[in-house]
């Protein structure tokens, strides 16, 4: 059958599906990330999101992850158990719940980056070197609408509020 509808995007829309499944797949899957600790792609990705964000609590977090908040919160006590970050509330709020990476967490993730720059992110870095500021601006727009596609499909609305960052076309 003939999948017209698609017209000349047939081929990103593969491409996107292809990665999607495969991402899915290894998202869970405990590896070797290049740390000491053998850690998922989940987990190591809450850790960077703690580093990046100390300001904002565990809903905030999830949300800006793209994530249900039982999902975060689940990878949260995982690598909490391995000591890589700990759990506190402000004095001025003692509702929501802040995280903060300790030094073991911070020597992990350090180790982690270095093995995935060298391992996955460098020649996908040097693609996007070559791509014009502009270009990137409007392939990150189509992974933005592809994310909302996803999220509307899987009917999480209720759960995850996707993190808009700012976009030019």
């Amino acid at each position: 059958m003939e999948l017209s509808w698609m017209k000349k995007h047939r081929s990103l829309i593969g491409k996107m599906i292809r990665f999607a499944n495969t991402y899915a797949t290894m998202y869970t899957k405990v590896t070797d990330l290049g740390a000491e600790l053998r850690l998922s792609a989940a987990q190591i990705q809450t850790l960077e999101y703690v580093l990046e964000n100390e300001d904002c609590n565990m809903s905030e977090l999830a949300q800006k992850l793209g994530v249900p908040r039982a999902t975060f919160s689940k990878n949260v006590k995982v690598i909490e158990g391995l000591g890589l970050v700990r759990r506190y509330k402000r004095k001025d709020n003692r509702k929501n719940i802040y995280l903060f990476a300790t030094d073991e967490g911070r020597e992990v993730y350090r180790a982690y980056s270095e093995y995935a720059l060298q391992i996955w992110y460098r020649p996908l870095f040097d693609i996007a070197d070559s791509v014009p500021p502009a270009e990137l601006r409007k392939f990150e727009a189509i992974l933005d609408a592809y994310t909302k596609i996803l999220i509307r499909a899987g009917q999480i609305e209720d759960e995850v509020e996707i993190y808009e960052p700012v976009t030019a076309v």
